[in-house]
């Protein structure tokens, strides 16, 4: 009986066994495809969180005048150009 058991429980392993290569038979199931959502589409003409940040942060442009010499000076400079003036 034991023996009869034996036997069937051998020959079920052996078509199970049939359904897969010898190399395959003790490996580990490959893992699935992982899944990539695609990134959503941007439906309405909303600018890109890129674009907005130039359009909102632009440089003015930078105006080369020159200046007076009362402007640029340190303090010293200008108690002397005084004095000159006064001369």
């Amino acid at each position: 009986m034991q023996r009869e058991r034996a036997l069937q429980q051998a020959a079920k392993q052996k078509e199970d066994s049939h359904s897969l290569p010898p190399d395959q038979q003790l490996a580990k199931p490959p893992d699935p495809p992982a899944v990539s959502h695609p990134a959503p589409v941007n439906t309405q003409n909303e600018p890109k969180p890129l674009e907005s940040q130039l359009v909102e942060h632009e440089a003015e442009p930078v105006k080369h005048e020159p200046e007076s010499p009362a402007k640029s000076a340190p303090p010293a400079v200008i108690k002397e150009l005084d004095r000159q003036e006064v001369e």
